[in-house]
């Protein structure tokens, strides 16, 4: 507890002594995020073999190497037959992405929006995150620092007003799409979505 890395948070891991040659060394629980600078502490509760404490806190920071570098294309979805439109992605800290854009579906009418994850290393399949009927645009999406999502939009009620949806991705598995308001004299369109480092989201 008297070492600590942090980039956005702390950084989980273990520390050991080489009692030989007195150097102290910080395993992480994980590889460090590239491109990213961290900022080392080593508090006043590490003593000498007399008791004697640091008289304060020592601070340094460093930054990875890495990153910069683009991969190979990949395809998302494989629907030939249909428009996709609309795409948009959010990063979180730890280099987790999700993709979401509008898709024209035979099936479902209207546009539906569908989304993909990256873990940091692979794209995933595709989920649907509405089954509405109404066509569902001007979609927006935010994470935080721990791969939670959500995802906003404006959809058709079969009528002549749009509504305002929402859906919250919990790090593995996309919910249900929720309905964030009812007032049906006017329409509502255009949402944007803002989401903090733990997970809270407006």
């Amino acid at each position: 507890n008297s070492f600590t890395l942090a980039a956005s948070g702390n950084i989980s891991g273990t520390v050991s002594f080489d009692g030989g040659t007195n150097v102290a060394t910080f395993t992480p629980d994980s590889a460090l995020a590239k491109a990213t600078t961290y900022s080392a502490t080593l508090s006043t509760a590490i003593t000498d073999l007399s008791g004697n404490a640091l008289a304060t806190d020592y601070n340094w920071s460093f930054t990875t190497t890495g990153g910069g570098a683009w991969g190979t294309a990949e395809l998302l979805e494989d629907d030939e037959s249909w428009n996709v439109a609309s795409a948009q992605i959010a990063v979180d800290s730890n280099g987790h992405a999700m993709a979401v854009w509008g898709q024209f579906d035979l099936s479902i009418p209207g546009e539906n929006i569908t989304a993909s994850y990256f873990d940091g290393s692979n794209w995933g399949g595709t989920q649907l995150l509405e089954t509405n009927g109404g066509s569902a645009l001007n979609l927006q999406v935010a994470m935080d620092g721990s791969g939670h999502a959500v995802a906003v939009w404006n959809q058709n009620d079969g009528g002549s007003q749009n509504n305002i949806w929402a859906n919250h991705f919990d790090g593995s598995n996309w919910g249900t799409a929720k309905l964030l308001e009812t007032n049906n004299v006017s329409t509502a369109e255009y949402p944007h979505v803002a989401m903090d480092g733990s997970g809270n989201a407006m």
